[in-house]
């Protein structure tokens, strides 16, 4: 039986992506097409990697990665063009597996390779959603890349990013 439901839940990521042009009036368009890649720092215990592409599109599943315990867990969207960032929405894991996302940090960057800090989360009651906002922080950016920056080691995971611009 988990092998049917396992094949379902892939087979609706496959066939249920987000539309590129979708609309969110308080953010703008939907930015992250069906090609977005997903990159995670690390696999760890009771990751499906297959699940990766459903954190952009397809069914909200809960986590849909699991890193490793790390001093800076991270997740990358790979936008496959340059695009205007103006806003995120990021769903946290619910219950217990989003209880240490605290000190979330989001990051933009043209190349992949020279970042530039875009926000960072305190340590608030991490069963929070965050709305983002980035303002005079909007720019240009084909990767995006959320992390965790904090003090102790901590497995990170997420259920939902959306990228929002022009």
């Amino acid at each position: 039986m988990p092998k049917i439901f396992f094949f379902l839940a892939l087979f609706a990521c496959a066939v249920a992506g987000s539309p590129a042009n979708a609309q969110n009036d308080a953010h703008g368009k939907h930015v992250v097409s069906g090609n977005a890649l997903v990159r995670v720092c690390s696999s760890g215990y009771g990751d499906l990697p297959e699940n990766h592409f459903c954190l952009v599109r397809g069914p909200v599943l809960n986590p849909v990665f699991i890193t490793e315990k790390e001093q800076l867990p991270w997740v990358m969207l790979d936008l496959r063009a340059t695009r205007k960032i103006t806003a995120l929405d990021i769903v946290n894991a619910k219950g217990k597996a989003g209880a240490g996302n605290t000190g979330l940090t989001v990051e933009i960057s043209k190349d992949g390779s020279a970042w530039t800090q875009v926000f960072q989360a305190g340590d608030e009651t991490p069963g929070n959603d965050w709305k983002i906002k980035l303002g005079e922080k909007s720019a240009k950016a084909r990767y995006v890349r959320v992390s965790l920056k904090q003090s102790n080691p901590r497995i990170f995971r997420l259920n939902r990013i959306t990228v929002y611009g022009e």
